[in-house]
């Protein structure tokens, strides 16, 4: 990108923070979470391997409950007043947190989420067992509700294809997903990429 500059304005630059293992070989157990300096770091970094003065999306990857809304919200206005972020979004946070988060950004006057990203797919999950992928969040009904709601909030999905197991015979499909109350036209679909 960096050497083909007139290029640049059809490419998006999307990129996240917090949940990079800050212990090598470990999970989301030791995240980075979405502290001011976290943000502040995240994005110099993705801005300078990215070789570009301006990320289009950045993303807080999921929730931080152990720093206040207002430190992480504070730090991502600077970066947009700064003029390095243009929209933000989260990922992987509840509904009531995103509306919380979206509510102390307008009582600030600051840039609030614009977009949110949740795992979707066709099939809908049990709720009692959890997702094979910690961290991951589920799109939800009311999420659904709230995005309708919400002009000025899109929905962004990811993982639609369950890692390929809706289309592909050789990949498992999460136990989350392999249910009973799974709709006909589902399971006939399954049953045929089983088969091939």
């Amino acid at each position: 990108m960096a050497g083909q500059p007139p290029h640049a304005d059809k490419v998006v630059i999307s990129t996240k923070a917090g949940a990079r293992p800050t212990v090598p070989g470990s999970g989301l157990e030791t995240a980075e979470g979405l502290s001011a300096p976290v943000i502040r770091k995240a994005a110099e970094d993705s801005l300078r391997r990215l070789g570009t003065d301006r990320l289009d999306l950045y993303w807080t990857h999921i929730e931080d409950r152990s720093v206040p809304l207002e430190e992480t919200l504070g730090a991502l206005e600077e970066l947009v007043g700064g003029g390095k972020v243009s929209v933000l979004g989260c990922s992987n946070h509840t509904t009531w947190r995103t509306e919380r988060a979206r509510s102390i950004a307008r009582a600030n006057g600051w840039t609030a989420y614009t977009c949110v990203q949740q795992r979707y797919s066709y099939l809908q999950p049990r709720f009692d067992i959890g997702l094979p992928e910690s961290g991951h969040v589920h799109v939800t009904a009311e999420l659904l509700d709230y995005v309708r709601s919400e002009p000025d909030l899109t929905l962004m999905a990811y993982s639609s294809l369950l890692s390929g197991a809706y289309t592909r015979p050789d990949k498992t499909l999460p136990a989350a997903y392999d249910h009973p109350g799974l709709p006909a036209e589902s399971r006939a679909r399954l049953d045929h990429a089983a088969t091939g």
